[in-house]
């Protein structure tokens, strides 16, 4: 420290008790940047600095020695404590040596810790102060600047980001929105600014967007899909990811990220009917043919539990491809399912489980007759010729008919009404035979 002590004087070679004594304590104490002392008029002057304290005070020498010490800061009203109010104070009550009480003021062009430290100097029974100085961080400044920051950086991502984001200034009313949320809705910022944003939202879907936001707004995250207003004529449907954002200063809000899933739907869409659809047909498949008599077996509607399945097998359809090709034999298949539906009621369900296979779920049979009533109409609407490849081709089908029972399961039902079917085969063809819980009756023609 002694050697980054910088005596400023008129003349360096004169030796100054006074400077000499304050070096020593400046020293000691390890910080100590200014030496004050009290000129003739009683003014406390600064006498000394070391190279330290003028890089911290931005100034020259000349600006520093000799000059009164309230004369190095500068007061910025309202902002920050004023140095010569701060100076005063801390040389009316200096810290003792090695035990700085620090300060903070404004001074030159720091914020600045100030610890001015008495020392009494013998003989002369002066006064003199070490004024320790250091930079502090102002805490407000920074939080401010580390805010500023925060918000450049989510302006930045905000309005490259590939999803929508909207931010509220308090309750459902937005202060913010990007570009790809304005690009989602069809509207400009400025209309989707306050509550005008709830009018891009389908009506149909706009409680359970409300009830999402009162979640929100209670301090829950929340996930809502809804729909919103077509543009275009182009339907389309939207993911909110609401988040609550409470501040000291804020009142309850939320941010939330807006996602087009309209594409994702579509595909998702595609793929559960695909998962339960025939590829060639377009009819139900074993799967959901099964979920759905499941469902309707173990309801506690008596309805839906008298129901009926018909199982359909075309004859000698081996031949039709062995002889036309598969193809043609795709074609057969197709114009099967077609006619089974279109002799079906509308609550019924038309399935393709295998090859040549089909079954038909008759809901809602009032008794045996009714059922009966179906098979004869399936095995007239298969009657017609079929043209395909030049030819007409005449086919017919054997059909089993099982009735469901109060104990059966959707497989049981199913295993009754395919020996039913083979039964009938066996008896001819164009015919089908009714078993009722496994039980089989005879042979009936159409």
């Amino acid at each position: 420290m002694a050697e980054a002590i910088r005596l400023v004087t008129g003349d360096a070679r004169r030796t100054d008790p006074l400077l000499d004594s304050l070096r020593l304590a400046a020293a000691e104490a390890g910080t100590a940047q200014v030496a004050v002392v009290l000129s003739s008029s009683g003014t406390p002057e600064v006498r000394w600095a070391n190279a330290a304290a003028l890089t911290l005070l931005a100034l020259e020498p000349d600006e520093v020695l000799g000059h009164p010490v309230e004369a190095l800061g500068r007061a910025i009203p309202g902002e920050r404590p004023e140095w010569t109010t701060v100076v005063a104070e801390a040389l009316a009550s200096p810290a003792e040596l090695g035990s700085p009480q620090w300060r903070g003021a404004m001074i030159s062009t720091a914020y600045c810790a100030v610890s001015p430290v008495q020392v009494r100097i013998t003989p002369a029974k002066n006064l003199g102060w070490i004024i320790g100085l250091r930079p502090v961080i102002d805490a407000e400044q920074q939080a401010e600047e580390a805010r500023r920051e925060s918000e450049h950086r989510f302006s930045a991502l905000a309005e490259h980001a590939p999803v929508g984001i909207i931010l509220s200034e308090a309750g459902v009313r937005l202060g913010y929105v990007n570009n790809r949320f304005a690009e989602i809705t069809g509207k400009d910022h400025a209309t989707l600014l306050s509550t005008h944003w709830l009018d891009c939202v389908h009506s149909e879907d706009l409680s359970s967007l409300l009830e999402g936001l009162d979640e929100v707004l209670d301090g829950y995250p929340v996930e809502v899909t809804v729909r919103l207003n077509p543009i275009a004529d182009s339907q389309r449907w939207v993911q909110f990811r609401l988040s609550p954002v409470t501040t000291p200063r804020r009142a309850a809000g939320f941010i939330a990220t807006v996602e087009d899933i309209t594409a994702r739907r579509a595909w998702e869409a595609q793929l559960a009917y695909q998962a339960g659809h025939d590829a060639l047909t377009g009819l139900v498949n074993r799967r959901r043919l099964t979920e759905t008599l499941d469902q309707l077996l173990t309801s506690r509607r008596r309805r839906d539990r008298d129901a009926a399945v018909l199982f359909c097998d075309l004859d000698e359809f081996k031949q039709i491809n062995d002889t036309l090709g598969h193809d043609a034999g795709d074609r057969v298949l197709i114009e099967v399912g077609r006619r089974l539906t279109a002799a079906a009621r509308d609550h019924d369900v038309v399935a393709r489980i295998a090859g040549d296979e089909f079954v038909v779920l008759i809901r809602e049979v009032n008794d045996l007759a009714d059922a009966e009533a179906a098979a004869a109409r399936q095995l007239t609407a298969l009657e017609g010729p079929i043209r395909v490849a030049g030819e007409a081709i005449q086919i017919t089908s054997s059909i089993g008919l099982a009735l469901a029972g109060d104990f059966d399961t959707a497989s049981g039902l199913l295993q009754a009404a395919d020996r039913g079917m083979y039964e009938a085969k066996r008896s001819g063809r164009g015919l089908y035979r009714v078993t009722r819980s496994a039980q089989t009756s005879t042979a009936k023609p159409r």
